[in-house]
């Protein structure tokens, strides 16, 4: 019998953001930051080497939660993670994300719009032409319509309609 393990697998990839979160607030120094660095790095690594190993039993699928695939994305999470700790809090470029602030400081809003945007897309019955759903020209699109979303969730904000828990 083939077993994939999707339901703790969501579980564990919310706990290894929630764990990454308790290292920096208890490593992170802005002087020294190399501790932080090093412990991130190091799980990155053996996330790496857990994906590799796991992916003999499993498939790679986002959809399926697999081990294999929680295993990648930790281990490209953790460093980036440190890297943009590294970029924002030690070499002070929080300028350079001006653009998609609003993505982080009306986070539900921005994950809402899609889901109305798809339903107006399906009722209106608007497709998007065949060569904008894969390849360059479809990442282009998902950028631009990224862009959209947080533009849209921007002038929301501003008009002070903001979605809360």
């Amino acid at each position: 019998m083939h077993v994939i393990p999707g339901g703790p697998t969501l579980h564990a990839f919310g706990m290894a953001g929630l764990w990454a979160g308790l290292v920096m607030q208890k490593l992170a120094d802005k002087r020294r930051p190399g501790k932080f660095f090093t412990v991130m790095g190091v799980c990155g690594v053996i996330m790496w080497v857990a994906a590799i190993v796991s992916h003999q039993y499993w498939i790679i699928s986002k959809l399926q939660a697999t081990p294999t695939w929680l295993f990648y994305c930790c281990a490209i999470f953790f460093p980036f993670y440190a890297f943009i700790y590294w970029l924002i809090d030690v070499r002070g470029k929080s300028g350079w994300f001006v653009l998609i602030k609003p993505a982080g400081t009306v986070t539900l809003t921005c994950y809402i719009i899609p889901y109305a945007w798809y339903s107006i897309q399906s009722l209106l019955g608007l497709h998007y032409p065949a060569f904008l759903q894969s390849g360059v020209p479809g990442l282009i699109r998902l950028l631009v319509f990224s862009f959209l979303v947080i533009g849209v969730a921007w002038v929301l904000m501003k008009l002070h309609i903001r979605l809360k828990v």
